[in-house]
């Protein structure tokens, strides 16, 4: 395989691993009903709250982070639910069993965008959690085919049809001024 575009979060074991390029950033929020009935805005709003979360990923220990800010507070804990899916989150939202399901903010606003007017969602992205750079993966030493693409991406951001692919589908904060490749 010589390279594997996904939103792949870059860290230094993967850099060890694979040659990247960050061609965007990636928040981190909550998918909550449609109109927000929770209040969710941030860390704090999360108190009290049924907030689901995907097995296996990074985001019980946010919402550690916010239980423990919740009770320096002496408000109600956040109340962790666990998914294998975003299927059982989104059936959870509907059915009032849960009052939020952490999540990529893109990932979100693809669900709250999906049906357009009928959808059941709105996304709220928790900007104190920050972004991550998220990139495309070469094999390691493929700096010639990394750099073309790079190239590519770059006069993509320079003519502006980079801003108008993340305007579209209403995740902005994800663009990048430039990138480059990291080995």
């Amino acid at each position: 395989i010589d390279l594997v575009w996904e939103t792949t979060s870059i860290n230094e074991e993967r850099l060890l691993a694979a040659t990247f390029i960050p061609f965007a950033t990636i928040g981190y929020g909550v998918l909550v009903a449609k109109g927000n009935p929770a209040g969710v805005t941030d860390f704090e709003s999360l108190c009290g709250l049924r907030i689901g979360v995907p097995q296996g990923s990074i985001f019980p220990q946010y919402i550690e982070d916010a239980t423990e800010q919740c009770k320096a507070k002496g408000l109600p804990e956040v109340e962790m639910l666990t998914y294998r899916g975003s299927d059982e989150a989104r059936l959870a939202i509907r059915s009032g069993n849960s009052d939020g399901y952490m999540s990529g903010h893109s990932n979100n606003v693809f669900y709250a965008m999906a049906l357009g007017e009928e959808s059941s969602f709105d996304a709220v992205q928790l900007t104190e959690i920050g972004t991550t750079p998220i990139g495309i993966q070469f094999k390691k030493g493929n700096v010639q085919l990394a750099e073309a693409v790079a190239e590519a991406l770059n006069a993509m951001i320079a003519d502006g049809s980079y801003a108008a692919i993340f305007d579209k589908f209403s995740i902005p904060t994800m663009k990048v001024d430039s990138v480059s490749v990291m080995e």
